[in-house]
């Protein structure tokens, strides 16, 4: 029986999480852009510095690992 479109039957198990985590992502988006109309511009600007230093570190930390890997070999 052939699969039917946008029913998610025969796709790979990887497309499915990837499009969960897409559509989780955008949610939380939304989440967020909600929330930033609604809190005062100091927390506004609070959060996103917070955000952009966390994401800072995960970038370095990324960088490093995949560094030391490569020296390994």
């Amino acid at each position: 029986m052939p699969a039917r479109a946008g029913c998610g039957i025969g796709r790979p198990s990887h497309e499915r999480h990837s499009m969960l985590f897409l559509v989780v992502s955008l949610f939380l988006f939304g989440a967020l852009l909600g929330t930033a109309g609604h809190v005062p511009v100091p927390v506004t600007v609070l959060g996103g510095i917070a955000i952009t230093a966390w994401l800072t570190v995960f970038f370095w930390r990324e960088r490093r690992k995949s560094g030391m890997k490569g020296a390994s070999r």
